[in-house]
């Protein structure tokens, strides 16, 4: 019952994103400069990752005579990939968590971020479902495949991976500790943002430091979506006994606070990582799954025209 609901809203999406057209939404214009071999600073060479995507758009328009088309056609694998993703399992609160995922951030996911999605993807399924460390491996360079982000928060993953093998009682002081910094940062880090930049370009980042011309002072919205998510990961600190996954949705609500001090822009699209992590610790740990089954079914009923209201604006207003 819980899949057909997020089949109707991921259905709703579709057809509004080919009703508008991929050109209304931002990031393909992004796209089209890539399959036209730019869209970098110094050579096509300086990205370590996204060789698959970087790779797809460069070449396969050149093959068949169309770069839109090449484009199109890779939004439409991504589309397929997010349908399976949906339909892979069976778990009754996993189910849920897509649902909501699908709600707040199946419009972008599905019309914007398309070469990130997948990585944002497999990070929920490692939130979900733990991996033993080949699958984890094959997983990693899955997601470099297709974008860069792979690299950060795959790091966030792998230190909270060692941590709990070799550090385990730490994981306990560590989450409330990464979260508090977190909120500091997302508050006062614009204050050491000339410091965190200057930093930052020392390390020669690529075609990443066009985030660094300039201070990005974040507006009150976006401070307030970032106080937002890190109040979703507050059971995480709560919780008496502390896991990995509660590690990793810390870490990343860090990396996000960090990245906020000096882009917001970038840093919202980390924040995506945590904002979906966390709505999966939520659902993951309730303690009776047919009552939240039953209250998500409930608020889902009585709050459907609010959240289509949020879905179609967050939609238009991502459209040109």
């Amino acid at each position: 019952m819980m899949l057909h609901r997020t089949l109707i809203v991921y259905v709703v999406i579709i057809i509004l994103y080919y009703a508008f057209g991929g050109a209304s939404f931002p990031d393909y214009e992004n796209y089209i400069t890539i399959s036209q071999k730019g869209g970098y600073l110094f050579s096509p060479d300086e990205y370590f990752a996204e060789w698959g995507s970087r790779w797809w758009l460069k070449n396969v328009g050149e093959i068949i005579g169309n770069h839109k088309i090449s484009i199109d056609i890779l939004v439409l694998f991504i589309q397929i990939y997010y349908l399976a993703w949906l339909l892979r399992g069976d778990d009754e609160k996993l189910d849920v968590a897509k649902l909501w995922i699908t709600i707040f951030l199946g419009p972008l996911l599905l019309t914007t971020t398309i070469r990130a999605t997948p990585v944002y993807l497999l990070v929920y399924t490692l939130a979900a479902t733990r991996v033993s460390a080949i699958k984890l491996m094959i997983i990693f360079m899955f997601g470099l495949f297709f974008h860069d982000t792979a690299l950060l928060v795959f790091l966030v993953y792998f230190i909270a991976y060692f941590i709990e093998i070799n550090f385990k009682k730490s994981i306990n002081f560590l989450v409330p500790g990464a979260w508090l910094i977190s909120i500091l940062m997302i508050l006062l880090g614009n204050l050491m943002a000339e410091n965190i930049m200057l930093i930052l370009k020392n390390l020669n980042i690529g075609v990443r430091d066009v985030y660094l011309k300039s201070i990005d002072s974040p507006s009150f919205l976006k401070i307030a979506y970032a106080l937002f998510i890190a109040v979703l990961c507050v059971p995480s600190i709560k919780r008496k006994e502390k896991t990995l996954e509660d590690l990793f949705l810390v870490g990343l609500l860090l990396l996000g606070a960090l990245t906020f001090a000096v882009s917001s822009t970038a840093a919202i699209r980390i924040f995506i990582f945590a904002f979906g992590v966390s709505l999966i610790q939520l659902i993951k740990n309730s303690t009776e799954s047919r009552m939240f089954v039953a209250a998500s079914s409930f608020s889902y009923a009585l709050f459907f025209p609010l959240i289509t209201s949020l879905m179609f604006w967050d939609l238009f207003r991502n459209t040109n």
